[in-house]
């Protein structure tokens, strides 16, 4: 859409200081774009800082401080823009992409464009990388992980047990992340050594295993013990399979345990399996994934995990299945 010069002047004048001054870092950062740009803004979870941006009509905004006569279009995310060939051209040099924080504008366009064109390169990480943040580890691969949450009287207690592994892996476009490991449910047997607590309650010895060393009273662990048929029970109804949750952490924000999440189904014979997730650009580096939510006890191994960055043309299969 054309914009009239004193139409120009008029928002101009209504630009707040913060707001003036992000145009004016973002324009030291790239002092012009290429013909015809396509722009993507993406943003720290910071909502002032989302709203200071948006609010000042981003597409109208930047034909002013780059001096465009018609709007020039601005995006959120990558995922956005990426299909429309009409739009981006195939050679992605008038693509321009920037990550905004309080730490000010960064351009992200040359490696964004570099990982678009030619496959990147993937990172393995070894299972022995991976960590709990419960005391239920039998070593540095295999976890015990089970639920230790309850609701007693109106009150919870307990934790939310997980296993996480710290990363350093570019998010600037989407990422497919492999894990291999074999997952078995912990079905206590009938003659399963057991003891009873304070209340009269029957505690399977994995029940308290799991829960050494945590500060919680006897009522809890009563109340938490799974009892055998509960288990089976839920491996039936699901077909053999596990449900758990899979989250990644970026420098975006540490709210990865309920934006980004994902469900993953997990094939519980103690065989070696690959379970695939693609996790959308965002931020510009992963910084953790958590598996989580084990909706019963399972002993499982990671074995490794593979990252690997997508180009476009994968992006755009992925999308089309």
């Amino acid at each position: 859409m054309y914009l009239a010069n004193d139409n120009l002047a008029t928002i101009s004048n209504n630009f707040s200081v913060p707001t003036r001054k992000f145009y004016e870092e973002l324009k030291k950062v790239t002092p012009e774009f290429s013909p015809n740009p396509v722009i993507i803004f993406d943003f720290e979870n910071d909502p002032a800082l989302k709203y200071r941006i948006h609010s000042s009509f981003p597409a109208t905004a930047v034909a002013l401080f780059y001096g465009y006569s018609n709007r020039v279009p601005v995006y959120n995310a990558l995922n956005d823009i990426i299909a429309k060939k009409d739009v981006v051209s195939n050679s992605l040099d008038n693509l321009h992409t920037f990550y905004i924080s309080a730490k000010g504008v960064e351009n992200t366009t040359s490696s964004t464009r570099e990982l678009l064109l030619r496959k990147g390169e993937a990172v393995i990480v070894p299972g022995n990388k991976w960590k709990a943040n419960m005391p239920f580890t039998n070593s540095n691969t295999n976890f015990t992980v089970s639920t230790f949450t309850t609701d007693i009287e109106g009150k919870v207690f307990g934790a939310h047990p997980s296993i996480s592994v710290p990363l350093d892996n570019t998010t600037v476009v989407p990422n497919l992340v492999t894990i291999r490991m074999s997952v078995t449910p912990l079905l206590f047997p009938s003659g399963a050594e057991t003891f009873v607590d304070v209340t009269g309650k029957i505690v399977y010895v994995i029940d308290a295993r799991d829960i050494k060393g945590l500060n919680i009273s006897d009522e809890y662990i009563a109340e938490h013990s799974l009892q055998v048929w509960k288990a089976r029970d839920a491996l039936r109804k699901n077909n053999n399979l596990v449900n758990a949750q899979l989250s990644w952490k970026t420098d975006q924000g540490s709210i990865y345990l309920t934006a980004n999440a994902v469900p993953v189904s997990l094939i519980a014979d103690g065989e070696v399996r690959s379970y695939d997730v693609r996790i959308p650009a965002g931020g510009t580096r992963l910084e953790e994934i958590t598996l989580h939510g084990f909706d019963i006890p399972v002993s499982l191994t990671i074995h490794d995990m593979k990252i690997q960055p997508l180009t476009r043309e994968e992006i755009l299969t992925f999308s089309s299945r």
